[in-house]
């Protein structure tokens, strides 16, 4: 998996200066703001709408609570796929005293066009239910969604990862900014690196939040993020005392729930069932930041024992049945009413057609496996800071500095022992950030006090 990430990143950015230019950039005017951002942004804001290669991306400028000469702060969203969270990210601007830009990619709206496959999503909670009796009509969802957008002129091909970095690159073009810093988190990752090595001339520094940079298989990566929290629960003796060893009572319940799962019934009457790989995928989801991360690893386990399962679980069921088909539990944040299935899709299909699971639904949206790199990936001499939290079981420090060791060779890395994925949501990483950002980013950033105080904790 690891050759086949590399290859993405590789193929997708290019050799330096490698790929087609993106166009030059296109009449750029001042628009009126989407409702969701003037509902969700207090600060002084404005809009503008860019042409693109093939659309248009509408950016949101929210400026600090007082006026900076800073450069910028270009912030590339929360996972491919996913609309803008307006009202969290625009106190970036606060937090950082820098003129933050919130970019819709190409895919989301209120850029246009919008990669949105309602032919999918109707199959939800049918789908959710039933994963693997519905995988067909999925499959043949993806696909009719495909061709309806072809039909309409869309090519999905054109909302890979290289032509969002290029993008990116058109704006800052066309609203003049010299440099500016590229701000990512999850998946968003990977369009961050490719903005580096395609036009390192953009970038002041590059701030990475849980990079997402492969997808590890569910069951050996599962299995040791609990062995992590096991640990965790082992060295605080009054976690120790009240579950005993989580890491066999893992293994107990996910033995005992592929023999019978748990019916899990919602207020609303659906019923999931919870069975071995459902419980993995409850594991994915707290990890993704769900209530209060793996510390509730315990409280999941507990909540398996009973016929038709607890608070916990009961949650993890709602939001199973009400969002896509391989959604929750199956990317590492999963909203309903922010996916967008077409533009998760051709942005992350060159790393997921690799899966087994998503290699038919890939191959119908019509993308295919990234082939092996034909040389190693150039270093880009561009400041990082990259953030990983420990309990993040799809982007572990020690896999994303793999990863990224050959591009970003000089990056600064900072762990979060508290917390799984999306550090940037604690006020400990954030005081970390922003002094960086603030301070001289060719040297290392200083590891505050909260930080090292900072554990796991257990209710």
């Amino acid at each position: 998996m690891t050759a086949a990430i590399v290859a993405v990143v590789v193929a997708a950015t290019g050799c330096s200066g490698g790929g087609p230019d993106p166009d030059r950039p296109g009449p750029r005017r001042a628009v009126p703001c989407p409702d969701e951002a003037d509902a969700a942004v207090l600060a002084e804001h404005s809009c503008h709408e860019v042409s693109v290669r093939r659309g248009v991306v509408i950016v949101v400028q929210v400026e600090p609570p007082a006026p900076s000469s800073a450069d910028p702060v270009v912030v590339l969203g929360t996972n491919l796929g996913s609309t803008v969270d307006y009202a969290g990210l625009a106190l970036i601007a606060q937090r950082t005293q820098r003129t933050t830009l919130l970019v819709a990619r190409r895919g989301v709206p209120p850029s246009m066009p919008v990669l949105s496959c309602p032919e999918v999503t109707a199959l939800t909670p049918a789908a959710a239910a039933d994963p693997a009796g519905t995988r067909p009509a999925v499959v043949a969802a993806v696909a009719e969604c495909r061709r309806r957008l072809a039909a309409d002129g869309v090519d999905p091909a054109a909302f890979g990862v290289e032509a969002l970095a290029d993008d990116l690159h058109v704006v800052t073009e066309a609203l003049s900014l010299r440099r500016v810093v590229a701000l990512s988190a999850g998946t968003t990752g990977t369009v961050a690196v490719a903005w580096a090595r395609r036009h390192p001339e953009d970038l002041a520094a590059l701030v990475l939040d849980t990079p997402l940079l492969t997808n590890p298989p569910l069951r050996p990566h599962t299995d040791r993020l609990v062995a992590r929290v096991s640990a965790a629960c082992a060295a605080q003796r009054p976690c120790r005392t009240r579950h005993g060893d989580l890491r066999a009572r893992w293994r107990e319940r996910l033995s005992a729930l592929a023999r019978r799962p748990v019916q899990v019934t919602t207020p609303g009457g659906a019923v999931l069932a919870v069975d071995d790989d459902t419980l993995r995928r409850a594991v994915v989801w707290l990890a993704g930041g769900a209530r209060t991360g793996m510390a509730q690893l315990p409280t999941l386990l507990d909540e398996t024992t009973t016929a038709h399962g607890g608070e916990l679980l009961t949650e993890f069921a709602e939001r199973t049945l009400a969002t896509p088909p391989y959604c929750v539990g199956y990317l590492p944040k999963c909203y309903a009413d922010q996916l967008v299935y077409g533009a998760m899709l051709s942005a992350n299909c060159p790393v997921l057609a690799s899966d087994a699971l998503w290699r038919d639904i890939c191959l119908a949206w019509g993308a295919e496996t990234a082939a092996p790199p034909s040389a190693a990936p150039s270093p880009v001499d561009v400041p990082a800071l990259v953030l990983t939290g420990r309990y993040d079981d799809r982007a572990t420090t020690a896999r994303i500095r793999a990863l990224l060791a050959p591009v970003l060779p000089g990056a600064f890395w900072v762990e979060d022992p508290a917390v799984g994925h999306n550090v940037l949501g604690g006020d400990c990483i954030r005081t970390v950030r922003s002094a960086w950002l603030a301070g001289d980013v060719d040297r290392p950033p200083v590891r505050p006090p909260c930080l090292r105080a900072r554990a796991l904790s257990f209710p």
